[in-house]
């Protein structure tokens, strides 16, 4: 059965996640967590073969965290005592350059967010040097660099729908034969449906995510604007951070479409705050061509929570039947606001396609679900029922 390093910068940026590998780790023989900054305490007393180590990552200072993560992950493996490597954010790279002296080990990175894509179909109307110069966007080229490396040095590639292949692909076409697709998952114990139903006096509509063009939120602006002349009371409650390169432009439009009293801003709250501000929303909105498989899609399905959402590869991964996401697409004002007028005249079937939402998570994109993906797909690399190399090719 396999060993598995893997890779997380915090905890409590990616406790779902933290979830999982305690999941997987009961499927295998071993799991070593290498966690930059252990910032939240966790529970593994129920997993035995489940184990953390922290780095204490210094702030602002990359290539000296990468040093030290790889620097661990190499230790472990000099006592043969891993069979995979599994990175994130490419904290491996220093190690990843020395997978040759570990012929027998397996390397695997994943991808939650593709830069190459990024800059070249989603930031492309921003020249370089504001791209540079911009504290939100000034990684992406460093970054875009780095991905391209780990994606040739990787043995297995590791994405979480399939429309994100050919996205990669474009930027680092050798991965193509190596991706592997493993969906995103969901604390659903967690994330949970109001006990009450809601009941609002103004119809409350709901995003959450980095505030810029990617995400669609000049599309919700000119969609909130189209619903007031519709007719509709809406307000736009936003949890998450304006980015830098467009914080100007978001406030020029809320002025310029009189949003002042209908766009609500909450910036970063935890996971308790957001579980409330889920239960207490009509429709979660979310437009984006920017995401690998946006974690918060599927926390407002557990919460059972009406979506609308676009089509974007991360978020039809999780509804490929149209069952209950309300498709549209990126940027179709016309069509999100005749599902939000559609949503008002038919309430029940919406709640009833929530319902279906909710248990769709509870069956394809739990914690434990997923995690059987993982100790399956770490297995067959192990057992060479999937092998890989750098020219492309998997057998």
């Amino acid at each position: 059965m396999p060993r598995v390093i893997f890779f997380l910068p915090t905890i409590s940026g990616y406790m779902d996640r933290v979830n999982l590998l305690m999941e997987a780790s009961d499927q295998i023989e071993h799991m070593t967590l290498i966690v930059g900054s252990l910032d939240r305490p966790v529970d593994c007393s129920n997993h035995q073969n489940f184990e953390m180590i922290e780095i204490g990552f210094k702030r602002r200072m990359r290539p000296l965290n990468m040093w030290k993560s790889s620097r661990i992950a190499q230790n472990i493996l000099s006592e043969q005592d891993a069979d995979v490597v599994h990175d994130t954010m490419g904290m491996l790279y220093p190690l990843f350059r020395k997978k040759n002296d570990y012929p027998q080990v397996r390397f695997v990175t994943s991808f939650f967010i593709l830069f190459g894509w990024r800059l070249s179909h989603v930031w492309n109307k921003y020249n370089t040097f504001r791209l540079l110069t911009a504290s939100s966007t000034a990684m992406m080229y460093p970054n875009r660099w780095l991905e391209r490396r780990m994606a040739q040095l990787a043995d297995h590639v590791v994405l979480q729908a399939p429309g994100l292949i050919d996205h990669l692909a474009s930027d680092v076409p050798s991965t193509r034969n190596k991706t592997h697709v493993i969906t995103n998952n969901v604390n659903a114990e967690f994330w949970t449906p109001s006990p009450q139903q809601v009941s609002n006096d103004q119809l409350n509509l709901l995003f959450v995510g980095g505030v810029d063009h990617s995400k669609g939120f000049f599309v919700l602006l000119d969609t909130m604007a189209e619903l007031r002349n519709r007719g509709v009371d809406a307000v736009l409650n936003v949890v998450g951070r304006l980015n830098s390169i467009a914080a100007k432009q978001i406030q020029e439009s809320i002025q310029r479409l009189s949003l002042e009293d209908t766009v609500r801003f909450q910036g970063r709250v935890n996971r308790e705050e957001l579980r409330e501000i889920y239960r207490s929303a009509d429709i979660f909105v979310y437009q984006t061509v920017n995401d690998g498989s946006p974690r918060v899609v599927l926390e407002a399905l557990a919460c059972e929570l009406p979506v609308i959402g676009s089509t974007h590869p991360g978020i039809e991964v999780l509804d490929s039947e149209k069952r209950f996401i309300a498709f549209s697409d990126f940027g179709d004002v016309k069509i999100i606001v005749e599902h939000v007028i559609d949503f008002l005249r038919n309430r029940e079937g919406w709640r009833q396609r929530a319902i279906l939402g909710r248990k769709t998570i509870e069956t394809e994109f739990t914690s434990r679900a997923v995690a059987q993906q993982y100790a399956d797909f770490y297995t067959a690399i192990v057992s060479d029922k999937i092998r890989s190399n750098n020219s492309g090719r998997t057998d």
